[in-house]
């Protein structure tokens, strides 16, 4: 009976080890897919390229995901990204864009063909999981790079600077200090020449618009902040109503009043005839 119980056993736990493999395998590379866009598409060595992520979640579950980052070839270990203090939520068959980062490019990297692969973490139903994806090929270039990655980030931050519309204060309040750096930036680098401090300048106006977009994803406007003009819009409407009612008013009063026409005299008389 002995081997019986412990065959048994055995199998519940064979069983059981089976049930929850799935738990634990994590998000396979199928499942998902993964797009890089930069900006420059070919950025020399010793610059500051912006690599922007767009993550498909191909699989059954939703994901929330709290980590992305970029391996390249000359890395020896790790990953060159960012930590999210929110997690993304990311359902079945949905897409996410991911604010764009900014990558150094080594000075010492050589020019040419390299490879990278993309690096996801978060939650996947009730399990934790690090998904990576195929290998990916890019180009560093070669030129000026301070110069050049001055000037592609200049051109990136002005038009962000110039479209973005924001209605969180805290999102707003991130602009103007990333404006400001902005200023301080072509300051730098058209009349210093500056460059590494103007490319340092736009990496932090850079990073405080990031800090602006997720302030504004998570920005939940008050009572107050969604109907405020809509009031006072209604107020100055009545305001100018009232205003135009008491000039109308007024107007009347002064008008003058036609005078009563006289009175018309009444015939005269006739007078009696006497014949002599």
């Amino acid at each position: 009976m002995k081997p019986v119980r412990l065959l048994v056993i055995a199998g519940c736990f064979v069983i059981i080890c089976a049930m929850f493999s799935g738990l634990v395998s994590g998000l396979s590379q199928e499942e998902a897919v993964a797009t890089v866009f930069w900006n420059p598409s070919a950025p020399p060595p010793g610059s500051t390229a912006i690599a922007t992520v767009f993550f498909i979640n191909k699989s059954n579950d939703t994901l929330a995901i709290e980590r992305v980052g970029l391996h390249f070839d000359w890395m020896d270990s790790g990953f060159f990204g960012i930590t999210l203090s929110d997690p993304v939520t990311v359902p079945s068959q949905g897409t996410y864009n991911f604010n764009p980062m900014l990558i150094s490019i080594p000075a010492n990297v050589e020019s040419g063909t390299h490879t990278y692969y993309v690096g996801i973490g978060g939650v996947q139903g009730s399990t934790e999981f690090f998904w990576t994806s195929a290998e990916i090929s890019m180009t560093i270039g070669t030129g000026n790079s301070s110069q050049e990655t001055y000037t592609t980030l200049k051109t990136q931050i002005f038009t962000k600077l110039s479209s973005a519309n924001y209605k969180s204060p805290e999102a707003i309040s991130l602009k103007n200090q990333a404006q400001t750096k902005y200023t301080q930036a072509v300051k730098l680098a058209e009349e210093d020449e500056n460059w590494a401090a103007a490319i340092s300048a736009l990496q932090s106006a850079s990073s405080l618009l990031a800090q602006a977009d997720t302030a504004e994803q998570n920005y939940k406007p008050t009572f107050w902040d969604q109907y405020l003009l809509i009031i006072i819009v209604g107020v100055v409407a009545a305001v100018v109503a009232i205003l135009l009612v008491l000039f109308m008013i007024r107007r009347r009063r002064k008008q003058p009043q036609p005078e009563p026409a006289a009175p018309t005299p009444p015939p005269p008389a006739e007078q009696p005839s006497y014949e002599i």
